[in-house]
């Protein structure tokens, strides 16, 4: 993937039950790389086509801390003792994508984001894509409220697809063209 979408590389894409699909993907974050709900996530599924996806769950596998060796830990008095994740073998966390929008580069500085067409590849790096990027993903989205109130951005506005467009519950602005598919766009600062 071009540097000028990945800002840096955090993880790989695992395939479980449920993923990876046209939906959704879960990653193994690296030691140590931490996201939040709602971080924008990519994913390379060519060489020259890219997912985004937003996070929506986690979960941190640690078999030293199921219930059992926590309770014999604390019935003992036993400090717990054992590698932290960078050097464990069994100490991971696991993060599910909800994937929103599919990147294609096309050629030099051209870049496309359109609906997703194909699922995410089980082994394939995952990366918080640069803010070029996540700008565009996010759209132009134009509420009519954002100058009237006199600041730069307007408060903070939920988006819902249309079929021939995008509304904004929170003032009611419909944006034509291609739904957006996001939904949270501008916060005031």
């Amino acid at each position: 993937m071009p540097q000028e979408i990945v800002l840096r590389e955090i993880g790989s894409v695992i395939a479980d039950e449920s993923s990876p699909s046209f939906d959704t993907f879960r990653f193994k974050a690296n030691a140590n790389e931490y996201v939040y709900p709602g971080t924008l996530v990519g994913t390379s599924v060519d060489v020259d086509k890219f997912l985004i996806g937003r996070v929506s769950g986690s979960l941190e596998v640690n078999p030293h801390e199921s219930a059992g060796r926590a309770k014999v830990r604390e019935a003992m008095g036993i400090a717990a003792d054992y590698p932290q994740e960078e050097l464990s073998t069994n100490i991971y966390r696991v993060y599910e994508a909800d994937i929103i929008e599919e990147g294609i580069v096309q050629g030099e500085n051209q870049l496309e984001i359109t609906e997703p067409s194909d699922m995410a590849k089980a082994g394939g790096q995952v990366f918080i894509p640069a803010e070029d990027v996540i700008a565009q993903a996010m759209s132009e989205f134009a509420c009519a409220d954002a100058s009237q109130d006199g600041r730069e951005f307007p408060m903070v506005h939920y988006l819902y697809s249309l079929h021939s467009g995008t509304l904004c519950k929170q003032c009611g602005a419909v944006r034509k063209g291609p739904p957006v598919r996001v939904v949270l766009a501008a916060n005031a600062g």
